[in-house]
């Protein structure tokens, strides 16, 4: 959160509201007007809304210190297999750990469990109960206080991007480009 507070203190005029009730349909907020910008792995190409990428980052299995896979380098899309996988709440083939891993390799994990807060999907790596996906800066901020490690997914990883979303008609306004080259300077 130090960009929100870098942002807050050159922009004393903006309001920053946090919503996260459209944390699944950005894009449609976007639209109505319900929110001025969104941030998001998954960029949709739309009419009207412009994407900037600010920065790239790994996702990665996050484990439990308990949890065999935590001794390995990086994870093979079978090591899933006899794994309980806590997701966000939305369809799985929406999630990269899906499309990009597991159905190319025409398997699954053992159970997979929605969970809607990221801190409740830690606090369950955490205890053992499974494993997560999440990104590699995420995991690295709670490694120590929770014992839990990011594993690569497969050799190479598997690389995202955060983009800002934002109308089109909305570009020009000083805030919204403060904005994004605050989060630019993120890693």
């Amino acid at each position: 959160m130090g960009k929100i507070q870098q942002f807050l203190k050159a922009w004393p005029e903006v309001d920053v509201e946090i919503n996260n009730a459209f944390r699944f349909d950005g894009i449609a907020a976007l639209k109505n007007n319900d929110i001025d910008l969104l941030i998001t792995p998954d960029p949709i190409t739309t009419s009207g809304i412009h994407f900037t990428s600010v920065f790239d980052y790994h996702l990665s299995v996050v484990v439990s210190k308990l949890n065999p896979l935590y001794t390995k380098s990086y994870i093979q899309p079978h090591d899933l297999e006899d794994q309980t996988l806590f997701t966000v709440p939305v369809d799985h083939n929406r999630l990269d750990i899906y499309s990009q891993f597991l159905i190319p390799a025409n398997t699954q994990p053992k159970r997979r469990v929605p969970i809607e807060t990221t801190d409740m999907m830690l606090q369950l790596v955490s205890a053992n109960r499974g494993i997560a996906v999440l990104p590699d800066w995420l995991i690295a901020s709670h490694e120590d206080n929770l014992a839990i490690k990011a594993v690569r997914i497969g050799q190479q990883g598997l690389l995202k991007s955060v983009n800002i979303g934002v109308r089109d008609a909305d570009l020009a306004l000083d805030y919204v480009s403060g904005f994004i080259e605050s989060a630019q300077t993120v890693r």
